[in-house]
C-alpha cells in the first residue's frame, strides 16, 4: 500500500511537471517565430530608410506654404534692396509634373520683375533667397537694360525672374520640411 501511494504521488507530481514542460516548449517556439519576425521587420525598416535616402528630394517635399509674395519682400529687404525694386509678382497656375512610376509631383512657379537692380544687388538677392527658401529655385533670369536710375555706379538693369518648386502632392507638411 505504501508503495502504491508513493507511485501515485510521483505520478501526480509528474503531471504538473509535464504540463509546465509542454507550455515551455510552446513558448519557446513562439519566441523563435517572434524573433524571426523581428528580424524581417528590422530588415524592412533598414530597406525603407535606404529607399527614402535614394529618392529625389521632391518626393519628400510637401506643398509650400502660401504667402510667397511676402517672403519675396522679406528677402528683398534682407538683401538691403528697396521694396520698390520688386515688381509684378505673379504666381502661375499649379501644374502636374511627370515624375515617372505614377508619382504625383506638382510644380508651382512665380514670375517677378526687379527694376532697377544692379548685378551686385541681384547677387545679394540670390544669396539671400537661396538661404531663406532652398526649395524654391530660380529657373529663369532675363536681364535687360533699363532707363530707371539705379543706386551707385553700376548700370541699372531690369531682371525678369522665374522661381519654382516641385513637390509631391501626398508629402506630409512639416513646420520645416526636408528640401
Amino acid at each position: 500500500m505504501n508503495r502504491s501511494i508513493v507511485i501515485l504521488a510521483a505520478l501526480l507530481g509528474l503531471v504538473p511537471l509535464l504540463w509546465t514542460a509542454a507550455r515551455y516548449m510552446n513558448a519557446r517556439g513562439e519566441a523563435a517565430v517572434t524573433a524571426a519576425q523581428w528580424e524581417i521587420v528590422a530588415d524592412q525598416a533598414r530597406e525603407l530608410v535606404t529607399l527614402r535616402s535614394e529618392a529625389p528630394p521632391e518626393s519628400r517635399r510637401p506643398r509650400p506654404a502660401p504667402g510667397i509674395a511676402a517672403r519675396l519682400a522679406g528677402v528683398v529687404a534682407a538683401a538691403g534692396l528697396p521694396q520698390g525694386v520688386l515688381q509684378n509678382v505673379t504666381p502661375e497656375q499649379e501644374s502636374a509634373v511627370n515624375g515617372g512610376k505614377g508619382a504625383a509631383y506638382r510644380r508651382l512657379a512665380v514670375r517677378l520683375t526687379m527694376d532697377p537692380v544692379t548685378l551686385p544687388e541681384l547677387g545679394r538677392f540670390f544669396a539671400q533667397w537661396r538661404g531663406a527658401e532652398p526649395t524654391w529655385l530660380v529657373t529663369s533670369v532675363d536681364l535687360s537694360p533699363t532707363s530707371r536710375h539705379a543706386r551707385g555706379t553700376q548700370k541699372p538693369l531690369r531682371a525678369a525672374l522665374v522661381i519654382e518648386t516641385v513637390f509631391h502632392e501626398d508629402a506630409v507638411s512639416h513646420p520645416r520640411a526636408v528640401p
